[in-house]
């Protein structure tokens, strides 16, 4: 844990619930057992909110300084750990549409790298369709495979599955090899047809 972490937390009383640390003054009328109840409230208020203090990091800390109650600190890292997520899903998103296969580049190895994007999506709970990725990987192929897209554009959504895509680039890239042309083709860009995500 941070020094700054422990100076804060025992700042401010939260630490074990400090026993020393004054209550407030009962009001007027309060009955013993409510004012056992609001002691024992307190006091799990304590303990609750120094162990968030002592569970962050020193550059966190500005983030609940101040705050007296655990909701008030569980509220306030939400607020920021929901903005950090929403900037990963964007980034992550613009760094998969920005995926281009270069001619002559190296097909598997550009599947592979997409499929690693999707899954960074999802584990960030962006979901895209196997229908839509289908269509992304597509789009995203060099001018020299815009026949085998054709190929590919009379095929239904149930049979144009993104195994069955990536198992046909795979083909192409051994038979590109085998002829000794890899990156040659022809001459308008391949993109990821019509249709919609279901």
């Amino acid at each position: 844990m941070e020094p700054e972490a422990k100076g804060l937390a025992g700042s401010q009383g939260v630490v074990g619930g400090d026993p020393g640390a004054p209550l407030p003054p009962p009001a007027a009328g309060a009955a013993a057992a409510d004012i056992a109840a609001a002691h024992a409230s307190q006091r799990k208020n304590q303990k609750a909110l120094g162990a968030i203090v002592l569970s962050l990091e020193g550059s966190q800390l500005p983030l609940v300084e101040g705050l007296e109650t655990a909701q008030e600190a569980y509220q306030a890292l939400e607020r920021v750990h929901h903005r950090t997520t929403a900037g990963a899903k964007i980034h992550t998103t613009r760094r998969l549409f920005e995926m281009k296969l270069r001619p002559g580049g190296n097909i598997r190895q550009h599947v592979t790298e997409m499929l690693s994007v999707f899954n960074e999506l999802r584990l960030l709970q962006v979901n895209f369709s196997e229908e839509l990725k289908v269509y992304i990987l597509l789009s995203s192929l060099d001018k020299s495979y815009d026949n085998l897209c054709l190929s590919m554009e009379s095929m239904s959504p149930q049979d144009l599955t993104l195994s069955y895509v990536t198992g046909r680039l795979s083909d192409e890239q051994e038979r590109r090899v085998r002829e000794g042309r890899s990156g040659a083709g022809s001459s308008t860009g391949c993109r990821g047809g019509g249709g919609q995500a279901r």
